[in-house]
């Protein structure tokens, strides 16, 4: 077969933090137990003007640190989901005996 190559820049988990309600429900409750977040309360707090992200304090946006915990697992779960989707798509295809899959991510 010829050869080819596929790149997926994925968004998560990456600033602006963004999470749908369904991610958000999919964070075990062991690590949401204690936040109210909704798809909404995400997104304003991702865009109050009045909140800087600092690492060097901890800050990030409005979120609390717990909160960007839950949010950020959110992220990781929907990034899952699509890697999952794209290796699936090679097996349906007969291509994962010959595919090398490489994943990085800029956020550790």
């Amino acid at each position: 077969k010829n050869p080819s190559f596929c790149v997926v820049a994925h968004a998560a988990p990456h600033d602006p933090f963004q999470a749908t309600d369904a991610l958000l429900k999919r964070v075990p409750e062991s690590l949401r137990a204690g936040t109210s977040l909704t798809e909404e309360s995400v997104r304003a707090k991702s865009r109050d003007p009045n909140k800087k992200t600092d690492f060097q304090t901890g800050e990030f946006g409005g979120f609390t640190e717990h909160e960007r915990e839950v949010v950020y697992s959110a992220m990781l779960i929907g990034l899952d989901d699509g890697v999952r989707k794209i290796i699936n798509s090679f097996k349906t295809n007969g291509l994962e005996k010959n595919t090398i899959v490489l994943f990085f991510s800029d956020n550790g």
